[in-house]
């Protein structure tokens, strides 16, 4: 469920007198949702698999390990790729993807996007493998994004390679996102 929407608090006037109706109006739930920020984690726990060749894959989150907004609509499916905006603000967007070695498949480029709406690309960023490497490659991004109530937020990967499919692998807790309302719009 939702927690409340942020209110500008309204002035106390000359003469008013506070009783536990008003503290609670002006004070306790404005500050209430500044202190207990809805946030929202997922993550994956079994790999999943990048194709080859410039082509957008959305990832699958498959695990919710916190969602005190109600980002995350249908909590029910094994799998889901949409998070809601439950309220207007400023969010703090962070994603991290683990993509498996590139032991000899040649130069690569893979990407990670945020999108807003399911069209509007927010931040990539982009990592060039060399042949050869045996190291898994973490690549993250993290961007202040300003969201209206009802936008939707997906994550995607992209893989250059025109020949080879590549997986995010699922270890240390990763791939994961977190996303954070931060403070109102305009604030």
């Amino acid at each position: 469920m939702p927690l409340k929407d942020f209110q500008e608090p309204t002035s106390w006037a000359v003469g008013e007198t506070i009783n536990a109706d008003l503290w609670t109006e002006r004070v306790h739930e404005p500050v209430s949702l500044l202190l207990r920020r809805p946030l929202t984690i997922a993550r994956r726990t079994a790999d999943q698999s990048i194709p080859s060749g410039s082509v957008q894959t959305v990832i699958n989150w498959q695990t919710l390990d916190i969602d005190s907004d109600g980002m995350v609509i249908d909590d029910t499916a094994s799998t889901w790729t949409l998070f809601y905006a439950q309220r207007d603000g400023v969010y703090s967007v962070y994603c991290a993807l683990p993509f498996e070695s590139n032991t000899d498949q040649g130069i690569r480029t893979n990407l990670i996007y945020i999108f807003i709406n399911g069209v509007q690309q927010c931040r990539k960023e982009a990592a060039v493998f060399g042949g050869g490497s045996t190291q898994d490659n973490w690549r993250s991004l993290n961007a202040d994004i300003n969201l209206s109530e009802g936008d939707t937020l997906s994550f995607y990967a992209m893989n250059t390679n025109g020949t080879f499919a590549l997986n995010i692998k699922a270890q240390f807790n990763a791939p994961r996102c977190i996303i954070a309302w931060k403070r109102p719009l305009g604030s």
